[in-house]
Formats: C-alpha cells, sequence, structure tokens
C-alpha cells in the first residue's frame, strides 16, 4: 500500500536556502514528502487556499512581509496547519513571539541537518494534531454543558431543541447539528437544525421514503453511527452536501423502546473523533432522550388529568368526596371551583365562595404574601405552606395548604388542597409543653453540678447521662413529628423531599426547641451545611462561671441533629464558657455516597 505523502508549503525567498531544504528532505527519502515553494507571502496565501497541506516552513523575512507580522498573517488563513519558522541568528526575539503565538517550533538557517528537519516536521505535526483535539474536545465539553444547563431549565420543547442545535455549533466544537423527532408512528413532528440549510432537505427525503442510509442504519442500531468521509460516502444526499464538514456522528434518541428521534453533528475537517468524544456524545443523547421522555410523560399525565376534568360527573364525585377542602383558583386568586368540605368549613356557599379569592378568607397577613407566593408556586411548580383561614363566624382555622400548578380547562391554574390542622396544633403545642417541663426537669437535676468546684469526671458523667435521657424521652416525639408530615406530603403528592429530611427542617427543629428557653436562633443554610448562633441565652451570666450549661445546650444540638436521615454533625464553633459573646454550631450534612443505615450511626453525646 502507498504510503501517504506529508505535503509540506515552504515560503522562502532566497533560492540557496530554499534548495537547501530540497536536498535535506531528499535526503529522507523524497518518496515521503510532497514540497511546495513559495517566494511570497501572497502566493503562499494562494496555493493555502486551492490545497491542504500538513506542515508549513515561513521564512519571516519576505519581500512582501516582515518580521512578526509575517507569522501573524499566515497563521491567520492556516490556523489549524503547524508551522515551523526560519529564523537567521539575531532574530530570537520575534522568534519567541511567533511562539507564544502559536508557532510549533523553529530552526535556525545554516544549523539545520535533514535528521534535525525531519524530526521537526513530524513532531511539529503531532504537537499540532494533539492542540487541534484538545481543544477541540474542550468546546465539545463546553457545549455538552450548555446542552445540560438547557435540558433542566427548558420546559418548552420546541425550544429546547432550537437550543441545543444552536448551542452545540455556537460554541464552535461542531459546525452544524440537527434533531429530528418522531411520533410513535414514525411521523416527522418536528425538525430543527443549526449550521448549513442544505440539511433542511433531510425531512422531505424521510418523508418520501427516501432517508440516507446513515440514518435508516442509526433508527435500527443502538450505536452511535460515524461517518470518517462524508464527501466520498454521502455524494447524493444533503449530509454530503454539509459545506465544510467531512465526518458526522448520528444516534437515535430512546428510552427504552421508544424512539424520539435523532441527533447528529458534523465534525470540522482535520478532526479525528476520539473515544472520549463518541462517550460525550452517546452522553449528550441519553440525556436529550430522558428529556424528551419526562417531556412526553408530563403532557399524557396532563391529557389524563384534563380528560378527567372533562367528565363533570367524575370529577365532581371525587372533588367533594375528599376529606379536606380543596380550592382552584387562577394566578391573580379568581375562584374558578370549590369542594364541598371547603363551603361548610368556611360556612360559605359555593356560589360565595366563587365571588372571592384566598385573600378575602386569609388573615391579612397572610393575604397579603398572596403575591410572592403564587411566584414562587409559579417558579418551582408545588409548595407546602401554613395559613389561617378565617371563617364566615370569626372561627380561625389552621390550616397546611398544598398548592401545585395545574391546567383546568385547558388554562393554567392553581389547585390547592388544604388540611384543617387545628388538632394537630394542639396536640403539638401538647407535646411541646411537655418537652418544655421534661427538659426544665433536666436542668434542675442538673443544679447539684452547677457548682464550679465539681469534679470535671463528675460533670461529664452527668452530661453522658443527660445526653441519654434527653434521647430517650425526645427522639421517638420527634421521630413522630417527621412520619406526620411525611405522611401528609406523601398524601398530598408533594413528597418529602425526595423521601429525606433536609437540613433546612433540622435547623428549624433545632430553632424552635430552644425558643422554649426564651433563646433566639440565627440561621443560616448554604448548600450542605448550616450556621446556628443562640442569643439571649438566660444562662449567659452563670455559663461564664460554670460550663455545664454550655454542655447540655451543645449535648442537645449533637443529638438532634443526628436523629434525621441526612445524619448532620454538629461541631461547636464558639461557646459563652470559653468567653465567647454566644454560643455557635455549624451542621454538616454528607454527600449521599457517604451515608450509612440510620441503625449504624454512631450516637454523638
Amino acid at each position: 500500500m502507498e504510503m501517504e505523502r506529508i505535503r509540506i508549503l515552504l515560503v522562502e525567498d532566497n533560492a540557496g536556502d530554499a534548495r537547501l531544504v530540497q536536498e535535506m528532505l531528499e535526503e529522507r527519502g523524497s518518496a515521503q514528502f510532497k514540497l511546495t515553494h513559495a517566494t511570497r507571502l501572497k502566493m503562499a496565501i494562494n496555493h493555502i487556499n486551492e490545497e491542504d497541506y500538513e506542515i508549513i516552513l515561513l521564512d519571516l523575512g519576505l519581500p512582501d512581509s516582515y518580521g512578526i507580522n509575517t507569522f501573524q498573517k499566515m497563521n491567520e488563513v492556516a490556523s489549524a496547519v503547524p508551522i515551523i519558522v526560519f529564523s537567521a541568528l539575531g532574530d530570537e526575539s520575534v522568534v519567541v513571539r511567533a511562539l507564544q503565538e502559536g508557532a510549533q517550533d523553529y530552526l535556525v538557517k545554516g544549523q539545520v541537518d535533514s535528521s534535525l528537519l525531519f524530526r521537526a516536521i513530524r513532531y511539529a505535526i503531532e504537537r499540532k494534531r494533539a492542540d487541534i483535539k484538545i481543544r477541540h474536545l474542550n468546546m465539545v465539553l463546553k457545549a455538552i454543558r450548555n446542552v445540560n444547563q438547557l435540558i433542566t431549565t427548558e420546559r418548552d420543547k420546541n425550544r429546547l431543541l432550537k437550543e441545543v442545535c444552536a448551542t452545540l455549533v455556537n460554541t464552535q466544537g461542531y459546525s452544524s447539528a440537527w434533531i429530528m423527532v418522531l411520533e410513535k408512528d414514525d411521523v416527522i413532528s418536528q425538525f430543527e437544525h443549526a449550521g448549513d440549510k442544505k440539511l433542511l432537505e433531510i425531512p422531505d427525503l424521510f418523508k418520501k421514503g427516501q432517508a440516507p442510509h446513515c440514518i435508516k442504519e442509526a433508527l435500527e442500531s443502538p450505536k452511535t453511527v460515524y461517518i470518517d468521509d462524508t464527501f466520498l460516502k454521502c455524494q447524493d444526499c444533503p449530509i454530503g452536501k454539509n459545506g465544510g464538514c467531512t465526518k458526522t456522528m448520528i444516534k437515535k434518541l430512546a428510552v427504552h423502546d421508544r424512539v424520539y428521534g435523532l441527533l447528529s453533528t458534523s465534525i470540522p475537517p482535520l478532526l479525528d473523533v476520539s473515544d472520549e468524544e463518541f462517550s460525550l456524545f452517546d452522553e449528550v443523547c441519553g440525556d436529550l432522550a430522558h428529556a424528551l421522555f419526562v417531556m412526553e410523560m408530563v403532557i399524557d399525565k396532563k391529557r389524563s388529568y384534563d380528560d378527567l376534568l372533562l367528565s363533570e360527573e367524575k370529577f365532581r364525585t371525587l372533588f367533594d368526596s375528599a376529606s379536606d377542602a380543596i380550592f382552584i383558583h387562577d394566578e391573580t386568586g379568581k375562584m374558578l371551583e370549590v369542594n364541598a368540605v371547603a363551603c361548610k368549613r368556611l360556612g360559605l356557599s359555593r356560589e360565595e365562595l366563587l365571588r372571592m379569592t384566598p385573600m378575602d378568607f386569609d388573615t391579612p397577613e397572610n393575604a397579603s404574601i398572596f403575591g410572592t407566593r403564587t411566584a414562587e408556586l409559579k417558579n418551582k411548580g408545588q409548595i407546602i405552606f401554613e395559613t389561617i383561614h378565617m371563617a364566615k363566624d370569626g372561627r380561625r382555622i389552621p390550616t397546611e395548604i398544598n398548592a401545585q400548578m395545574i391546567e383546568f380547562h385547558g388554562r393554567p391554574a392553581i389547585l390547592s388542597i388544604a388540611r384543617d390542622v387545628t388538632e394537630r396544633k394542639k396536640n403539638e403545642e401538647q407535646a411541646k409543653q411537655r418537652a418544655r417541663d421534661e427538659i426544665y426537669g433536666f436542668l434542675a437535676s442538673a443544679l447539684p453540678v452547677f457548682a464550679s468546684n465539681v469534679p470535671a469526671q463528675v460533670r461529664d458523667t452527668f452530661v453522658i447521662g443527660f445526653g441519654e435521657r434527653f434521647e430517650k424521652i425526645m427522639r421517638p416525639r420527634f421521630q413522630e413529628a417527621v412520619e406526620d408530615s411525611r405522611h401528609w406530603e406523601e398524601v398530598s403528592g408533594a413528597g418529602f423531599h425526595g423521601g429525606h429530611t433536609s437540613i433546612e427542617n433540622q435547623v428549624d427543629w433545632i430553632a424552635e426547641l430552644f425558643s422554649n428557653f426564651g433563646i433566639t436562633v440565627e440561621k443560616g443554610v448554604t448548600n450542605n451545611k448550616a450556621f446556628l448562633e443562640m442569643l439571649d441565652c438566660p444562662w449567659s451570666a452563670e455559663a461564664k462561671g460554670n460550663p455545664i450549661f454550655c454542655l447540655l445546650c451543645r449535648t442537645m444540638v449533637i443529638r438532634y441533629a443526628s436523629w434525621t436521615d441526612t445524619q448532620a454533625s454538629a461541631n461547636q464553633i464558639s461557646s459563652i464558657a470559653a468567653g465567647a459573646k454566644s454560643c455557635q454550631f455549624e451542621l454538616t450534612v454528607p454527600s449521599k455516597d457517604t451515608r450509612v443505615p440510620l441503625d449504624k450511626d454512631v450516637k454523638n453525646n
């Protein structure tokens, strides 16, 4: 098999130097090289526009260009071709600048032999290929990262597919990109592209049953179809007519047996597709297919829900048989529908309620933030909050609202499931009072060791015992409260933070615990960490002389933090006993991968 020759463009106006280069190349075997000689920069640029070269040997001193400008002009028109600068002694500063701006190497005239020249050419070509590959992969990574951001934020399918194509091209990772979406009967429902307009011919060919072979192959194969030379293999196809591209990847977008369509990208010339790029392309195809799957599920769910609402009799039966009050209203609060429980609880007729908004039967402080809550709901899709409803007879009804965005008769609406939590609030207050009594009992039992002269061993033994008693009494009630909240959120469809308590929950619970002692807790939460500062401590004066007070509070925080499935760890940053103005704690939640089952969790004292 004939070895491919290295195409070299020599730009040198000195005939003797040019002849010397030619002779050195012939020493290595003339069959290995194809040398083109230009004596002017303009002539060299014309050659580059007419033919591809693997390497350029460039003299910086030419009749029509001199110095660093020569390299800059050449590099501008042949940025993908490695350039070796030929220099004379004394040109060192210019050569260094050329290397800084992208030249692969430099050779000093009169100090070059055939071995050195051959080695410089080979190394320059390989370095340039490696540089281009790395830059291309970085651009592809950037494109895929941007595509993943689009997938997580964009909910409109048409906009998503347009932006994905544009992103793959605009980041300069690919020369062109197209997405064809298929319905379940293989009918094209959408075609988006970025790059060459000739790609718009693809849908017409597909509809006529004349789809290119690569598309048919991609739809039948789970793997990426790769065309390494579209000019040669796709001459009669829009993909082959895609100017400036020689390689193409095509893969079907599928989840299980459902095929959602195809994604294709075209790679610029002079680039080889590496295993890393195939892997990245497969990844973005999988992410995009999953996004289309989720969107289809949402549409199907909405369609099913609309079908249910259209059946008025079924809807009314389900609506009025609910044990909670249900309100459906638009984003301004205008009531669209209410169930019988809502009417009975508020003492109003259905006709009266349909003339009202939630602000009419909320307390003033809750009514004033209706707009804020609506904005949060539109952003998140679903929220849970507490409010107080005012009945017609003046009764104040503590209420927990599970609100979510829906479509009602073809338009956006808000579905609010309202649970009367009056009894739960009473039980919670009673439980809090019992907890306060028990905790004050714990503190009272600590009085014998409050004296500053009590040995540290006795004090530590007491603190350990206090922690065990605190956990024995409080942990079952804490877990009962968690389960109550989890059960309500699961029944209402919200989920309990994906089945887990959150660090925000823990901070709120700890703050509520210490509020029973008149202590105000300043809170701050960032990512997987929370910061707590205990203010207005009623024992601050005593704590300065005896650490037992700070030790008891520390024990309660550490125990409380360890009870949930977040497996948070608590670290005390400062304490009044150590001379600080307040006690401060830091809670850290480990990543899910490092957590252990709760029954293996280690208790902290």
